[in-house]
């Protein structure tokens, strides 16, 4: 009788059977995700978190920001995001002074950049303020988010935490050294598993199932990762925002350029980080999801005894001596990144989360700090004399390339005087020379000016400097 019955059931009925049963095991599924949570090799929250803060530490970051910036206070400075001002792509990134106000409010206005807004404001929300990177909510009329404020180093341990928010981004945190690739199935491994894996890990949600956008076992190269516009907090990101830092307006909108620039340097040093865990760079997304490893070293040194670097080992990689790419961090072909001092040491792989434990987190604290310092490499000496601004370059070469000229009036607004273009130029060599008449400094208190273009090594530069006037702005004089 059920027999007959099934046989006789009609195309309708047998697909309404079919998403019913569907329905009930998706929806059990989905009940049952909700005890559990994506196991972070390396976690983000505590050991991640931690070697960030311990990198920042003993760069040259505090000084950075003293010098550059004009925050006394260094690391420890008090600077607001204001998420509804994100920019976002590289339409964005225009050379200075050829944005007009109206375009530039385009650009924050714009869907995309909506979207970035949304996606940042909604993942540091959830952080536990009880962490110490979280920042604290400051509600202000007319703005569509609240202003969030943190210390720079505490941006720099946010960006590494929000990095790893969603879990399903830890699929562009893997890199094989020896190939250069990123997280790829296994050979034996066909997509509907990996699907299934995901889901019930907690990588996938079941509307991601439903439309065929879910998880399924690939992700791009770490370092490539760092360098895409599809990641909120890449390298280009950052650039953008480090651009602002010196040109934008007023001071509310440097500080937030800056928090932003420091969100995105923490996230890409908790990339690199992750370097150090064998999981990642052997692609073993299970170790990642389900093993023990990266837990034995949390609850070992936490977040606040990763051990520091003893002071012989600080300066064996100098700041005279960075990579001359961002992914030579990774691995630069001869056995110096991080990624390949992993996959050297870690045979079997559980020795890394065992006694070489404390290896593996001293070279991932040099390696990030070796990240950070690039991000803020080169210096710029400026020197007024004589109705002439000369601009020096210190300790790294540049190559061709553009300068802008601000000058800062009363209450820090900011103005551009002159844009122009400049040749490479040699560490300690003259970038160039600008007159400056009196006239043009007449109510001026502060001069930046702003270089962006290339290196010697073709990769992306962004270095700014400034130059603070003591003196009647009414009567210029040289220092």
């Amino acid at each position: 009788m059920h027999q007959s019955q099934a046989v006789a059931a009609s195309p309708a009925q047998g697909a309404f059977i079919r998403f019913r049963h569907a329905a009930g095991w998706l929806a059990a599924v989905a009940v049952a995700l909700v005890s559990l949570s994506v196991a972070e090799a390396f976690e983000a929250e505590t050991t991640v978190a931690g070697i960030v803060e311990q990198a920042a530490l003993r760069s040259r970051l505090h000084r950075r920001l003293m010098a550059r910036f004009a925050h006394p206070l260094g690391v420890l400075e008090p600077l607001r995001l204001d998420l509804s001002r994100l920019h976002s792509g590289p339409d964005s990134l225009a050379r200075p002074g050829e944005q007009t106000p109206l375009a530039a409010a385009a650009v924050v206005d714009s869907p995309r950049s909506g979207r970035r807004s949304r996606s940042i404001y909604g993942r540091l929300a959830v952080l536990s303020p009880a962490e110490g990177y979280a920042p604290e909510w400051q509600p202000e009329s007319g703005q569509l988010y609240p202003l969030a404020r943190l210390h720079a180093l505490g941006w720099l341990a946010a960006g590494s935490v929000i990095e790893h928010s969603p879990g399903v981004r830890a699929r562009h945190h893997f890199f094989n050294p020896a190939t250069g690739q990123g997280l790829s199935r296994g050979k034996d491994q066909g997509v509907s598993e990996v699907v299934g894996q995901s889901l019930s890990s907690g990588l996938a949600s079941v509307r991601e199932v439903m439309t065929g956008t879910a998880f399924d076992g690939t992700g791009w190269a770490a370092p490539d990762w760092l360098l895409s516009e599809e990641n909120e907090l890449s390298y280009p990101a950052f650039l953008r925002a480090y651009q602002r830092t010196a040109a934008a307006a007023s001071p509310s909108e440097r500080d937030s350029a800056l928090a932003e620039a420091l969100l995105c340097a923490g996230a890409m040093m908790g990339v690199l980080s992750q370097m150090a865990d064998p999981a990642y760079v052997r692609g073993d997304l299970q170790a990642v999801l389900q093993g023990d490893g990266a837990g034995r070293v949390a609850r070992r040194f936490g977040r606040a005894a990763i051990p520091e670097p003893p002071a012989q080992a600080r300066s064996a990689r100098s700041p005279a001596n960075p990579p001359h790419r961002l992914r030579d961090l990774f691995a630069d072909g001869e056995g110096g990144g991080l990624a390949e001092g992993t996959a050297r040491r870690c045979q079997p792989a559980w020795k890394c989360y065992a006694q070489s434990a404390i290896p593996q987190l001293l070279d991932a604290t040099q390696q990030a700090r070796r990240l950070l310092d690039y991000l803020f490499r080169g210096e710029l000496v400026l020197s007024l004399s004589e109705g002439n601004l000369r601009i020096r370059v210190e300790e790294w070469a540049v190559g061709s390339g553009s300068l802008s000229l601000y000058v800062e009036e009363g209450e820090g607004q900011r103005r551009l005087l002159r844009a122009l273009a400049t040749p490479p130029t040699l560490a300690g060599g003259e970038l160039t020379q600008l007159p400056l008449p009196a006239a043009d400094l007449v109510g001026v208190q502060r001069l930046v000016v702003l270089f962006h273009g290339r290196d010697r090594h073709n990769e992306p530069l962004v270095v700014s400097a400034q130059l603070l006037l003591n003196h009647d702005p009414s009567k210029p004089t040289t220092p």
